[in-house]
């Protein structure tokens, strides 16, 4: 009986802190308000697809700085040497399994 004495006024301060903590959000629909504020994105029907990062960007300072780059690392300047090579190879291959066509005059 002791130790119940001992422990009530220890619950109730319990208790009462517990009720005077404030009560957490509510994540899930604080997320789905800021998703509906969200401005949907632009339609991508009138988008250009871009194979290289200087035809996205568009930026003088950049083809420099990258032409520069290209000039100075003997490393990369092979690394190109050896795509274009791939990229004609690829285009010989290619070339070969379309129709061919002879044409010969005689008279």
């Amino acid at each position: 009986m002791q130790l119940v004495a001992r422990l009530l006024p220890l619950s109730a301060l319990v208790l009462a802190a517990f009720s005077t903590m404030p009560l957490q959000p509510d994540y899930p629909m604080q997320g789905l308000q800021e998703a509906a504020q969200v401005t949907a994105w632009s339609s991508r029907d009138a988008a250009q697809p871009v194979s290289h990062l200087e035809e996205l960007i568009g930026s003088g300072v950049l083809d420099t700085l990258m032409r520069l780059a290209l000039e100075g690392n003997p490393g990369l300047q092979q690394t190109l040497l050896t795509l274009k090579i791939r990229q004609q190879e690829q285009r010989s291959a290619r070339g070969t399994l379309l129709p061919q066509l002879d044409a010969g005059l005689s008279a």
